[in-house]
């Protein structure tokens, strides 16, 4: 079955922020994850573009064999189809016409791409059928009459029931979901047919906020420096599996933090995973 109509909810942890990028391939694979999400507009400002055009594919430079979503939402193009990037690091700024947006992604032959909201998917005709391309909020790629891929963006000033609202309309259909959610939240969506895209697991274990049955656990609290129980009794990730203790992380996390952090972000990256699948339940997160 095409992994990308599989219906088991997954979530799709996003490598290219600074919170993905603590964590090693492998240490991803521990964590079950099997799709990962890699933002072109970082990609653009390093490695850069030459480079990127040089590469026979996105798999080959970063060593992912699994399914990897190129997520090319840029900011809307100019009149004349150029679409500009700017560094955070020195404001200098990448600029990429939209025939060369066409040919680079044909050249990394990501397995998803999620396209700009200005951009018509007609553009990628000459692409190989085994990229699927996504534009919100519509249907742009059908497989068949009954197995479409749908991508929806969820924008922070929209309501929760507003994305609940959304998601009813594609019923049983494969819906790949860009946004952070609330460990809470998971329950309602775990109802439909998703994919999520977020980094929100990564950056609160970045920040030392750790999942739990019970809330969300601050593990730099100092009431934390005396509890030699792991983060979860029940939990089977890498971290709780190595029975690393609140009390251990702790300490941790204040002395070592780059070490702690992988630690904390393969517990959340599970956690969230699971919760999705309906595997792990959520009594409180406030």
């Amino acid at each position: 079955m095409n992994k990308r109509l599989q219906k088991q909810n997954s979530y799709i942890p996003i490598l290219t922020t600074p919170a993905g990028g603590c964590l090693t391939l492998a240490n991803w694979q521990e964590t079950g994850v099997q799709t990962v999400c890699l933002q072109l507009h970082i990609l653009l400002l390093k490695p850069g573009v030459s480079l990127l055009n040089s590469l026979p594919n996105l798999k080959t430079y970063y060593g992912w064999q699994g399914t990897i979503v190129l997520d090319a939402r840029l900011s809307p193009a100019n009149n004349e189809g150029v679409y500009t990037i700017l560094s955070p690091y020195d404001g200098s700024r990448v600029r990429i016409e939209r025939r060369q947006l066409v040919s680079l992604i044909i050249t990394l032959h990501p397995d998803i791409v999620l396209l700009p909201d200005d951009f018509d998917v007609q553009f990628l005709s000459s692409a190989p059928k085994s990229i699927l391309p996504l534009i919100p909020p519509h249907e742009v790629y059908s497989i068949s009459r009954d197995n479409s891929v749908y991508y929806v963006q969820y924008q922070p000033e929209m309501s929760f029931t507003n994305v609940l609202n959304q998601l009813k309309q594609y019923g049983k259909k494969v819906v790949y979901l860009a946004g952070d959610f609330a460990l809470t939240e998971l329950a309602p969506l775990a109802e439909y047919h998703l994919k999520i895209i977020s980094d929100m697991p990564a950056k609160q274990a970045l920040a030392g906020e750790v999942y739990s049955e019970g809330g969300l656990l601050e593990i730099h609290h100092i009431g934390m420096a005396h509890q030699h129980i792991t983060i979860e009794k029940h939990c089977a990730c890498p971290t709780c599996q190595q029975k690393l203790t609140r009390a251990y992380l702790h300490h941790l996390f204040l002395h070592t933090p780059l070490l702690c952090q992988r630690f904390l972000i393969q517990h959340n990256v599970y956690y969230y995973q699971h919760a999705l699948q309906k595997n792990i339940r959520i009594t409180n997160t406030e």
